[in-house]
């Protein structure tokens, strides 16, 4: 409601019951109003904050997971290298299992 209609409501109402305790409903009213007024302010205000707040801990996880993401790289190379130097080696040793059965074809490796 409009102010001004407070304010006519509350003209028409204490002309008709008159005295205090209509000036105190449409006090309140009043009041109420402008209560609503800043709650919808601060909630703003409160929300911008928590929105700042969410953003900067947005960042944070992302910076976390940019570097996880960078460690498990880093591990999977490691793995990806040590596998190829296993193979590498199971093969050297299998050629020498295959050259010392040529030297000596009696004996079983």
């Amino acid at each position: 409601m409009a102010p001004e209609t407070l304010t006519t409501l509350g003209t028409v109402i204490s002309a008709v019951l008159g005295g205090g305790a209509i000036t105190a409903i449409t006090g309140y009213l009043r009041d109420r109003r402008k209560d609503k007024g800043d709650f919808t302010v601060s909630t703003f205000t409160t929300l911008k904050e928590m929105n700042d707040r969410l953003n900067k801990q947005v960042a944070e996880l992302q910076t976390l997971l940019d570097t996880e993401r960078a460690q498990r790289r880093d591990l999977e190379d490691t793995v990806a290298r040590e596998r190829r130097e296993r193979r590498s080696l199971e093969d050297r040793v299998s050629a020498l299992e295959r050259e010392l059965a040529t030297r000596n074809p009696g004996e079983a490796p």
